[in-house]
C-alpha cells in the first residue's frame, strides 16, 4: 500500500540526506502536487507525483484550516486508499487522524527505520543533525525518539 507524504518530511531528509529511507520503508510513495511544487528538488522515480482531486469538498474544507501541501496529502492519502500520511505539522495530523488515516511524522520514520534495521545510525545523531540543520525538535519529543 501507498503513504502520501507532506513537505516538510521532504525538507528535512532531503537537508540531512536521508530521502532514501522513504524508499526503505514503504512500497509506494506518493505526494500531490502541491507538495512536489513547495519542495521545490527533482525527486527519484520511485516517489509518485499525483493530482489531487482539486473539485473535492474536503480540500475545500481542509484548506480553511490547513496549507495547501497539507490538504491535498489528506484528499490523496483518502482518494487513494494509502496506508497512512506522513504530516509533522499538528494541526494536519489532528484532522487525518480523525478522517481515520494512519498519520506518523518525519521523527517517527526514524524510529520505524530503526525498528525495521534500515536505519543503522544513533537516532540521537541524526536527531542533532536536524537540529543543527535548522528545525526545531522539543525537548519532550526528543527524549521519546531516544527512548523508543
Amino acid at each position: 500500500m501507498a503513504v502520501v507524504i507532506d513537505t516538510s518530511c521532504l525538507i528535512i531528509l532531503s537537508k540531512i540526506s536521508r530521502l532514501n529511507l522513504l524508499e526503505q520503508l514503504f512500497p509506494e510513495i506518493i505526494i500531490p502536487e502541491a507538495v512536489h511544487k513547495e519542495f521545490g528538488e527533482s525527486l527519484t522515480g520511485y516517489i509518485k507525483i499525483r493530482k489531487a482531486p482539486l473539485s473535492d469538498k474536503l480540500i475545500q474544507f481542509a484548506s480553511a484550516f490547513l496549507d495547501k501541501g497539507e490538504s491535498e496529502v489528506i484528499a490523496l492519502a483518502l482518494e487513494s486508499n494509502a496506508e497512512g500520511v506522513v504530516i509533522d505539522e499538528k494541526k494536519g495530523r489532528k484532522i487525518a487522524k480523525g478522517l481515520g488515516l494512519k498519520v506518523i511524522g518525519t521523527l517517527g520514520l526514524l524510529t520505524l527505520g530503526k525498528e525495521k534495521g534500515v536505519l543503522k545510525e544513533d537516532i540521537e545523531n541524526i536527531v542533532k543533525d536536524i537540529e543543527d540543520k535548522g528545525f526545531f525538535v522539543s525537548d519532550k519529543l526528543k527524549k521519546e525518539i531516544i527512548k523508543i
